[in-house]
């Protein structure tokens, strides 16, 4: 029987591929397209992704070492994620692609070593890296949401339950009986899931 650690363990590992399948089939064109991200095209978006998956690992060599400290939110998050894309040295899109895959496939083999890990408490209750997983899961099959829309490609994760249940846990409530869980997903992103295909939108 599957356990909710394999069902986010395969959140985890189909959000990167989703990504990868996209990008993939991208005409150079379209690597300039616009996306979901306002600020950002697709080569930019792509970029972004990598980023959080350097992250990620660097998150677990933290937590390893017994270095946890806060996550990143809001306002620090927004300047986090400006300087990491400041800081990136350029490279092709299929370049970034390749690293993209590696950094995230290596995040998700070392997940259930860390699985158990403390990160903070919180309405007292303790959360530990197999909690924060879940959202890992979402950030990248949200990318990979913006990233098929840009190219005019519908997407719908075949994970959208387990990642509203997850992230259920972190905001209660999200998602209300009877509504589809992963547009009170991307609704709670801030992305717009009645928008359709973004190249007939814009």
């Amino acid at each position: 029987m599957r356990s909710l650690r394999d069902d986010v363990l395969g959140a985890c590992l189909s959000g990167a591929e989703a990504i990868e399948t996209i990008a993939s089939r991208m005409s150079d064109d379209d690597w300039f397209a616009p996306t979901p991200c306002h600020e950002w095209d697709a080569a930019d978006l792509l970029d972004h992704a990598f980023c959080i998956a350097e992250d990620y690992n660097r998150f677990l060599d933290c937590v390893m070492d017994g270095r946890t400290g806060p996550l990143l939110v809001h306002e620090d998050l927004a300047t986090h994620n400006a300087e990491r894309m400041a800081g990136l040295r350029p490279a092709a899109p299929l370049v970034r692609l390749a690293e993209f895959g590696l950094a995230a496939r290596r995040f998700v083999t070392r997940l259930p070593e860390a699985w158990e890990r403390p990160l903070f408490r919180m309405e007292g209750r303790q959360w530990r890296v197999g909690d924060y997983a879940g959202f890992c899961a979402l950030e990248w099959h949200v990318h990979a949401w913006d990233l098929f829309t840009s190219a005019g490609v519908t997407y719908r994760p075949y994970c959208r339950a387990t990642l509203a249940t997850v992230c259920g846990d972190w905001l209660p409530g999200l998602v209300r009986v009877g509504e589809d869980p992963w547009d009170a997903l991307l609704q709670a992103s801030g992305r717009h899931p009645d928008v359709g295909v973004w190249r007939q939108a814009s």
